[in-house]
């Protein structure tokens, strides 16, 4: 069983933000940022798993889980600005970011922008080391729009296009895996239409068109890959391309890097190999 964690509401940039937290009184600030069309709640078997001796905190980004929706810029500088506000609003100091897919492009961007002090990044299946090209973006915009164009229901019953996609993020579906999916699924069922498919296709936007590979930094970075991840590379668009090519790109941006990979394991690392990762992390920070 998963712990319970205290939660509250606060505005930054006028957004609702959900807050899910627990706070052991300590110097350590590790903020939590799921990837898309996900929520806080994928965090609860690792966070739970991890030293009571760092406050915990989760965040469900806008236009997820129990934060605000709505027809917002989702870009490079709207999902920088929001957690560099989240920290500031909730008084965290030398933050340590936590990011998963494309939440991990994000932690990287708030730490490249210097606006706050990032102490150490760690970055699990993380998007921004796959480059795509002009072409690329344009199919990827032509499939998101597509279903907003002829009307798709993609929560439409217990097979949805969201569902699939998550089922696919693992390697092996535990029982627990299947607790915590169903109930981040729970969580988008009676979720705005419009404003979900436009949270969609400009947050795949956003990925495809801020790449990390160019980028350069001396924060402290754990890198965290599952060694059957099906997501990581886009098998179609770049059929030659391996995720062992992919995670060794992505330690030329950290000049201070930890790489792992793990073994039978997909997407979803967090939740599928939560005791690992967990284990990951502590020698990571803690050691």
């Amino acid at each position: 069983m998963f712990q319970q964690f205290q939660s509250k509401e606060i505005f930054v940039n006028d957004i609702k933000i959900h807050v899910e937290f627990k706070s052991n009184q300590s110097s350590k600030n590790i903020l939590f940022i799921h990837g898309l069309s996900n929520s806080s709640l994928v965090w609860h078997p690792l966070v739970s798993e991890l030293n009571p001796d760092a406050n915990y905190y989760m965040i469900d980004l806008p236009g997820c889980g129990k934060s605000a929706a709505g027809l917002y810029d989702y870009d490079k500088a709207f999902y920088t600005s929001i957690i560099e506000s989240v920290c500031e609003n909730l008084d965290l100091q030398n933050v340590i970011l936590v990011g998963h897919s494309m939440a991990s492009q994000i932690a990287a961007h708030v730490a490249l922008n210097q606006k706050i002090e990032i102490k150490k990044l760690i970055l699990l299946s993380p998007a921004g080391f796959e480059q795509f090209h002009h072409h690329e973006r344009e199919m990827f915009d032509s499939i998101a729009n597509g279903f907003a164009g002829f009307g798709m229901d993609i929560f439409k019953g217990g097979h949805s296009y969201l569902s699939q996609v998550l089922h696919q993020s693992f390697y092996n579906m535990t029982d627990k895996s299947k607790e915590v999916l169903d109930n981040v699924l729970m969580q988008f069922r009676n979720v705005d239409s419009q404003s979900y498919q436009h949270m969609l296709t400009q947050s795949i936007k956003y990925m495809c068109e801020n790449p990390l590979l160019d980028e350069s930094s001396k924060i402290p970075a754990l890198l965290v890959f599952g060694k059957n991840d099906e997501l990581i590379p886009n098998r179609m668009l770049h059929p030659f391309l391996t995720l062992k090519h992919i995670a060794e790109d992505s330690t030329k941006t950290f000049e201070n890097h930890q790489l792992e990979m793990l073994d039978q394991c997909g997407h979803f690392l967090h939740v599928e190999k939560y005791k690992e990762v967990a284990n990951f992390i502590r020698l990571f920070l803690f050691s």
